[in-house]
């Protein structure tokens, strides 16, 4: 409501009888309103000048000049009866009154009076924007393909995968959140909460290694702590136990999100569900590596590492990382399981976001090259690739232990015919085979390396590889993604300096370039994935095609 020199105007703010209209915020009075307004105003005492002198009512002075329109305007208006707030005018001839402007407080010009100007022009303004921009938003969530691989294949991790555009939008705003709860502990608070991390990661290893979340699974049902218990034993993963104390762990993996509690029993949440064992893309084997003594015992030798130049794991058993595992077995499959599990989780920035070409650019599902995994453990993602792409073919170069467990795989799978694995380092010459590779596959190889070690281990790939040959690495990039993921590097880099030899680290893209510059490589393509990895096409210039005629097959 608001007040004129003239009086109070709250009387008139209602649906007018005769035209039925209701004045909005802008405070445009409708024809019979307006008559109205202009007469209570010449009936209201003269205001004084700042001079002191009274003007008239229907003419104020002032530096705001007339705050409504002067009495007597030739509008054809009949004057009503002042004394009746709802009486309306007998006549209304809108001639002369239909091309007048009053302003919203009667200042300058104003929105017409009329019913077809009465809402602001800036609605209008805005819906001819919105409406383009949330069509073009639908299409480009909804209609518009992927760019990359087939959609069937991006179609197979749609699990693990967002909506591209939701994947824009949502990290900002998960960023912007995760920053806002820092800000907001105080430091006193904040500092003994990073330094109690650790025992998240325990509850989360003991949870793993008892196999608790397979005991839940296999019940099919909520289940208690006895039926757990009971579980436990049956399975033989525990010869005894207490109760009290599985129930104390339980309740403290509810508030890291592995757990939820219906009345008095346990159910799994899609966290907890992802250390089962058979999960397809289960968490186990790597929790069970990364939280367990083995891979812990590093991380606290890294004051020592800081002091002496030496990785952490050298301070621990005396030997380097892989050189220790190879004499130790036992611990060589825990990480070899632990790489596994950690290629299915990973797998999609490969698959799902880079598009493979056959030889000769052949693109989409039916594209035949040949796929060469250089360290590919146990050919997690060789298997992949070979079942999105059935007319691939594959070779694969790793230690004799995960060899064995490659072959196995493929054979298990009918891609024996397809795909073989072959005993080898990549430190010595490639055999004979790889010439045939159109892709040399690297994934989070050089960065357990140094510069010169990732070097030496490039040349061997330079040599194998035809004029036509790209290489790929699959690694984590610094300086490229959201500070969530970044974060998530830091943590990856002061990993490599606690399980590896000396120099080895995540690299920024500009190194990248160079270590392959350094051998006659340039950057063709750069692909982000959702998550810390990204991929890198590394070619030769001038050879963006391959031959038709490739090679031995």
């Amino acid at each position: 409501r608001e007040r004129s020199p003239g009086g109070c105007l709250s009387a008139d703010l209602r649906v007018c009888s005769s035209c039925s209209r209701f004045p909005r915020g802008d405070l445009a009075l409708c024809d019979h309103r307006q008559s109205l307004a202009t007469q209570r105003m010449e009936a209201a005492p003269a205001l004084p000048s700042p001079d002191g002198s009274t003007g008239s009512s229907d003419a104020p002075d002032g530096p705001d000049g007339d705050l409504l329109p002067s009495a007597g305007a030739a509008d054809g208006h009949s004057s009503p009866d002042s004394s009746s707030p709802d009486t309306t005018p007998t006549t209304a001839s809108s001639g002369s009154h239909s091309g007048s402007k009053t302003s919203r407080f009667g200042f300058g010009d104003a929105v017409s009076s009329s019913p077809a100007e009465h809402k602001p022009a800036r609605r209008r303004w805005v819906l001819m924007f919105l409406l383009p921009a949330a069509m073009a938003v639908i299409a480009w969530v909804v209609l518009l393909p992927p760019s990359g691989p087939p959609r069937s294949v991006r179609a197979a991790y749609s699990e693990s995968l967002l909506p591209w555009p939701v994947y824009r939008i949502g990290m900002p705003l998960l960023e912007f959140a995760d920053r806002f709860a820092r800000e907001m502990t105080p430091p006193e608070m904040r500092v003994p909460m990073l330094a109690g991390v650790w025992m998240e990661s325990v509850i989360v290893y003991a949870v793993a290694k008892l196999s608790i979340c397979d005991v839940m699974w296999s019940m099919r049902q909520p289940s208690s702590v006895d039926e757990v218990a009971q579980g436990l034993v049956d399975r033989g993963v525990v010869t005894s136990i207490q109760t009290g104390h599985l129930q104390r762990l339980m309740d403290a993996a509810i508030e890291v999100g592995l757990f939820a509690k219906q009345g008095d029993k346990y159910v799994l949440t899609p966290s907890g569900e992802m250390l089962r064992a058979d999960h397809p893309r289960s968490s186990r084997a790597t929790v069970l590596f990364l939280a367990g003594p083995d891979g812990m015992a590093p991380w606290h030798a890294v004051v020592n590492s800081v002091q002496t130049g030496n990785s952490g794991w050298m301070e621990v058993y005396g030997k380097e990382k892989f050189q220790h595992m190879l004499e130790e077995p036992a611990q060589w499959h825990t990480f070899d399981r632990a790489q596994a599990a950690m290629s299915k989780l990973l797998q999609h920035s490969l698959l799902a976001e880079y598009a493979f070409t056959g030889r000769i650019n052949r693109t989409g599902s039916d594209a035949d090259f040949v796929f060469c995994d250089i360290g590919g453990g146990e050919g997690v993602i060789m298997a992949e690739v070979l079942s999105h792409y059935p007319n691939a073919r594959g070779l694969l170069l790793d230690q004799s232990a995960p060899v064995v467990a490659a072959n196995n795989r493929f054979a298990a799978k009918s891609l024996a015919d397809r795909a073989m694995a072959i005993e080898g380092s990549f430190f010595d010459p490639l055999p004979q085979e790889f010439q045939a590779c159109d892709y040399f596959h690297l994934r989070w190889i050089l960065h357990d390396w140094s510069d010169h070690d990732s070097h030496r281990i490039l040349s061997r790939v330079a040599e194998a590889a035809e004029r036509g040959a790209a290489v790929l690495l699959s690694e984590a990039v610094l300086g490229t993604q959201p500070h969530i993921f970044e974060r998530h590097k830091r943590l990856m880099d002061l990993t490599m300096m606690a399980w590896h030899q000396p120099g080895a680290k995540e690299r920024t893209l500009s190194e990248f370039d160079s270590l392959l510059s350094s051998l006659g490589y340039k950057r063709a393509a750069y692909v982000e994935s959702q998550g810390p990895m990204a991929v890198m096409e590394y070619r030769r210039p001038h050879t963006h095609g391959r031959p038709e005629h490739h090679g031995a097959s």
